[in-house]
């Protein structure tokens, strides 16, 4: 008999949260003010609580839908920023809070539930725990940094409408206006943001000195190399990794099987 319960977050229990997220995840104070000033807006969050005190968090992102060309918008829930105490770990306390994010995510509409294994010894334990597997898969490129092309910062709004310009009639993943915003704040806190380059746009933030791009979306296609690295470049970087969409390769998001086509744009996730 587990001697914890699980219920939904409230305003009362930020610092609390406030303070597992950092000690976890090691964000700065203003990213994670950022994530619950969004919050409400997106999904919503979970608490662990022993002898009233807050051990464990887990949040549901809601704002998100797969978008397939004419057939009606698919509601998608994410699991996020799963924590617990580290003196209570090994009680079963992630474990609960995971099942309970997807079982909230399903209960508030999502017709899928998915997440991104923070390692990928991980993704054994989540098929385990929920059935979900990788669904899609990503390959690696590194390349050096260069001022190549103009690159413009780019407001939340300009970003949303170029991106959904650019997928018209692919299969991809949407994100609601919060949640598009907590993934530029994520940007901005690590040295990057969302910006307008060649024929496109690109998110991207720093990892030391690697400018790590999260999406690249460019109406040419050849031109990706040289985007990125003028991308890296304007944000300081040495040089970047980016993250391409491959048959095989390294596993990306978990969901259950056939949930996710193998098509999908997915990109930003919440990592």
């Amino acid at each position: 008999m587990r001697d914890f319960d699980i219920r939904e977050y409230n305003a009362e229990d930020i610092p609390a949260l406030s303070r597992l997220w950092e000690k976890t995840f090691e964000d700065s104070p203003a990213l994670i003010a950022d994530f619950f000033r969004l919050l409400p807006d997106m999904g919503t969050g979970l608490a662990a609580v022993q002898n009233g005190e807050i051990v464990g968090a887990a949040y549901v992102i809601m704002g998100m839908e797969l978008l397939c060309g004419e057939a009606k918008p698919v509601p998608g829930g994410y699991i996020y920023a799963v924590a617990v105490e580290e003196r209570c770990r090994g009680l079963g306390i992630g474990s609960a809070l995971t099942r309970s994010a997807r079982d909230e995510g399903l209960r508030r509409g999502a017709a899928f539930v998915c997440t991104l294994p923070a390692s990928e010894s991980l993704y054994g334990w989540y098929r385990e725990l929920l059935g979900v597997e990788s669904a899609l898969f990503r390959s690696t490129f590194r390349a050096d940094c260069a001022a190549l092309e103009p690159v413009t910062p780019l407001s939340v709004t300009e970003y949303m409408l170029w991106r959904e310009n650019i997928l018209r009639g692919q299969t991809h993943l949407h994100l609601s206006y919060p949640a598009l915003a907590f993934q530029y704040q994520l940007c901005k806190a690590y040295g990057g943001g969302f910006f307008a380059v060649g024929s496109g746009i690109c998110a991207a933030y720093l990892d030391g000195e690697t400018a790590l791009i999260r999406e690249l979306l460019l109406m040419d296609e050849s031109k990706k190399g040289s985007a990125a690295a003028s991308v890296g470049a304007a944000i300081g970087a040495k040089d970047f990794i980016l993250y391409r969409p491959a048959p095989e390769g390294e596993p990306y998001i978990a969901a259950l099987p056939g949930d996710i086509p193998a098509d999908c744009v997915w990109n930003l996730s919440f990592d």
